[in-house]
């Protein structure tokens, strides 16, 4: 039984490393943009691999069609499973199948929260405890003051709307953002 499960893991594996020219250049592209989104390439790379991929896959399979250690999967799989973009999907014959979301909408949803989670919230306190301090300091100027205010302001209700689109099912948001240029018209902003 067991030469049986090593067996279609091993024909999984085969057939996900036959990825497509297209794919490939998608998950290569995706894991050169993680830099600039201060994500690790693997991570990226195991997120685009599942992203596209038409069948769950464990972990052996995606370090291979990656070509990439085990271990180093399983920290990237780890991190996407943890910002909640990357879920279990099945147990099959002792090995975890892992698969991407498949709504798009909710995928965005996942990330937006965890980066308002580790980017957002840090800034809003931060700013909060300067100006806390701005209080207290009789050296700090009014225009130090305002700025701080304005950027505290700014994140506050940067963070609602996130809040928002977060809370909001993703028909909804989509039509919402269909509606951009009828908002723009109608707070009288040229297109």
């Amino acid at each position: 039984m067991a030469d049986a499960a090593l067996s279609n893991h091993r024909m999984d594996a085969t057939r996900m490393t036959k990825l497509s020219p297209t794919s490939r250049k998608f998950i290569r592209d995706w894991g050169e943009l993680a830099d600039r989104w201060g994500v690790d390439r693997t991570t990226a790379e195991v997120h685009a691999l599942l992203y596209v991929s038409k069948v769950p896959m464990d972990i052996g399979a995606i370090a291979d069609a990656l070509a990439k250690g085990a271990d180093d999967t399983q920290v990237g799989l780890d991190a996407l499973r943890a910002m909640g973009v990357v879920q279990l999907a099945a147990r099959n014959a002792g090995s975890l199948r892992y698969e991407c979301l498949p709504d798009v909408w909710e995928m965005f949803r996942a990330i937006l929260e965890e980066r308002r989670r580790r980017e957002v919230e840090p800034a809003v306190a931060t700013l909060r405890d300067a100006l806390l301090r701005a209080d207290n300091d009789p050296e700090c100027d009014e225009h130090t003051r305002r700025r701080l205010e304005d950027m505290q302001l700014f994140l506050r209700d940067s963070l609602g709307l996130c809040k928002q689109f977060s809370s909001m099912p993703g028909p909804e948001v989509r039509r919402l953002l269909k509606m951009g240029g009828k908002i723009r018209k109608a707070l009288g902003l040229a297109d």
